[in-house]
């Protein structure tokens, strides 16, 4: 069972992860464009994805991960390679739903009122995007810490 859950983190913290920095990176080339109207489509389908792809697999991933803890008894809730990734995690969420979640619903809504060219709808999306970038590098130290397990 282990290995089976093993497979399933990995996949999912594929998923999530990579899916953060493809964003990150068609973001970063998008806002060079004159035409913010497609800037402005962009973060709306990014959202989109977030809440339909990306919080259902970090919630998977999660789950899979307390199930390798559970089934194994090499590794314990105290090791600081689970409790840095426990804290990343949490932080995601915090993050996720108190900050992106709610900021994507503003921005389809901002985009709906005022259109797609708006200067104001570019700063959120600035923000939001700033936001992500922080949590991919969240991300980063947290698989780094799953890889290497310092400390065990």
């Amino acid at each position: 069972m282990y290995d089976y859950l093993l497979f399933a983190h990995i996949l999912l913290a594929i998923i999530w992860v990579g899916g953060g920095a493809t964003i990150q990176t068609i973001a970063a080339r998008m806002r060079r464009d004159p035409d913010l109207t497609r800037l402005s489509y962009f973060g709306e389908k990014a959202g989109w994805v977030g809440q339909r792809v990306y919080l259902p697999a970090s919630i998977l991933l999660l789950l899979a991960g307390i199930g390798m803890v559970m089934e194994s008894e090499a590794i314990g809730w105290g090791d600081p390679f689970i409790v840095v990734g426990l804290i990343g995690w949490t932080f995601s969420a915090l993050v996720g739903s108190l900050y992106l979640g709610p900021t994507a619903e503003k921005l389809g809504k901002m985009v709906e009122e005022k259109g797609p060219g708006d200067p104001a709808i570019v700063g959120v999306m600035d923000r939001l995007f700033t936001v992500q970038r922080i949590e991919l590098v969240v991300f980063l130290v947290v698989i780094f810490f799953m890889v290497i397990k310092p400390g065990s």
